[in-house]
């Protein structure tokens, strides 16, 4: 959009469809490789985080900026996009997804089964579910929503960074963990990752607020992790 003055809903649209072509990768090395799910998003991780500093010369792409190869950006970054980076239209985006995700998951059969495969793919299979249908569809949902955390982060920033994202990887799995404690199901679901990342957020303005040095603060959010973590495994060991 910045390069080469695309319009703003080409540019969404090719971001969100890359980026559900780079899960099929994902999910092919998963389901059809058998590699572990974790190795295999890591994997493609290092790889397209090289791949994209390589692509944008090693910097970040915002309006104004040249080209790696000297030539002048074209574009702008367009005031709907600005709007969709703000409060409160990024809130109900979320609010919007939450009840989506929190919809599909409890009150539909697509949603039981994605909970049924994700609980235990062998049991899951002697019931007749098809698990790999059914994780390759959990893993294009992961995928689209992925893209537009991207584009909402691309937003709010205003420019595009390589590691524009790399501080929420911790506050993500922390909000996962305590919403699966705290809304009481032993599961991961939305309405408690919701209350997770209300905690988590409250957590990291607070230890702003009191001038934690911003060094210790990945310290304190790993504490918060592992007795997310605890309490989480705890509980569903005790059921």
């Amino acid at each position: 959009m910045i390069w080469y003055g695309t319009n703003v809903w080409l540019a969404i649209l090719i971001a969100i469809g890359g980026t559900l072509a780079i899960t099929m990768i994902t999910m092919f090395l998963i389901v059809k490789c058998k590699i572990p799910d974790l190795l295999a998003t890591c994997a493609m991780m290092f790889f397209l985080d090289g791949l994209s500093l390589t692509y944008s010369g090693g910097g970040a792409i915002s309006a104004g900026m040249p080209r790696p190869n000297g030539a002048p950006s074209i574009g702008v970054v367009p005031q709907i996009l600005k709007t969709m980076g703000t409060s409160p239209t990024i809130i109900i985006i979320m609010l919007v997804i939450v009840v989506f995700v929190h919809v599909f998951l409890n009150y539909t059969k697509h949603g039981r089964y994605i909970y049924a495969v994700g609980g235990n793919k062998t049991a899951a299979r002697l019931s007749g579910i098809p698990v790999r249908k059914y994780r390759i569809i959990a893993g294009l949902m992961a995928g689209g929503f992925i893209a537009l955390s991207g584009i909402l982060v691309a937003a709010r920033n205003q420019s595009a960074q390589i590691a524009g994202a790399a501080a929420f990887s911790m506050p993500a799995l922390s909000a996962v963990f305590i919403g699966r404690s705290v809304a009481g199901q032993g599961k991961p679901n939305a309405v408690g990752t919701l209350i997770g990342a209300t905690l988590v957020g409250v957590l990291d303005n607070g230890l702003v607020m009191m001038s934690v040095p911003y060094y210790a603060l990945n310290a304190i959010k790993g504490v918060v992790l592992a007795i997310a973590l605890a309490s989480a495994y705890y509980t569903t060991k005790e059921e």
